[in-house]
């Protein structure tokens, strides 16, 4: 340690042929914000005994396959993820594949303008693509997600497509009106592949699973 105020990792790589990690906490003390890193490797192998939870965009790109698990749960808040061949993540629990909202205002003309973006979450594999939440909800809210050379398979116990919008308003204020027109762009999972596409939820004991 210098002694110096700051963070102690405000900018770093990791790479390396092939990586895996029990547990990665990047929080504000270590990057000065809480945020994750840029992982390059040959492969990728990501592993958490508990809870495997990522912010902020991080991204993970492997020259062959990207293998992530979470024991408990897997979240992935707007991730970049690019991969040579396979892409595969996995948790006993809930696995979600989650946007970040930003918000940026804007001084026009007699009033405001607001901009709201969600930035998804963005899967490329060379290979296949596979997510599987074993016991738990298996959510894509908004992601977009490619298996260029293989199928597509999602499972859980329920299996939830979401879309988000991207939102832009203006609230001006004239002869003591108020006027807030909106734009609107609209955009749900896209979901892409070279092979097959699979849509399991298959539920608990007697009660059955449900796709919506």
């Amino acid at each position: 340690p210098s002694g110096k105020a700051g963070s102690l990792l405000p900018n770093f790589d990791i790479r390396i042929g092939r990586l895996a990690i029990a547990r990665l906490d990047l929080l504000a003390p270590v990057t000065g914000t809480a945020r994750s890193g840029r992982v390059v490797g040959g492969d990728v192998f990501v592993s958490a005994g508990g809870a495997f939870n990522t912010h902020n965009g991080t991204a993970f790109e492997a020259v062959r396959g990207v293998d992530m698990a979470g024991n408990t749960e897997l979240t992935l808040r707007a991730a970049r993820i690019t991969a040579g061949t396979d892409v595969t993540l996995s948790a006993t629990g809930d696995v979600t594949l989650a946007p970040e909202m930003s918000e940026a205002d804007t001084p026009i003309a007699g009033g405001m303008r607001t901009d709201k973006r969600f930035a998804r979450t963005d899967i490329t594999a060379g290979g296949s693509f596979a997510a599987t939440a074993s016991n738990g909800l298996l959510t894509l809210d908004g992601a977009q997600v490619a298996a260029n050379g293989g199928g597509l398979a999602l499972q859980g116990l329920n299996v939830v497509l979401l879309a988000r919008k991207d939102l832009t308003e203006e609230t001006t204020v004239t002869g003591g009106w108020t006027r807030k027109p909106t734009t609107e762009t609209p955009v749900g999972v896209r979901l892409w592949a070279e092979g097959a596409v699979s849509l399991l939820a298959h539920g608990r004991g007697t009660d059955e699973g449900e796709l919506f």
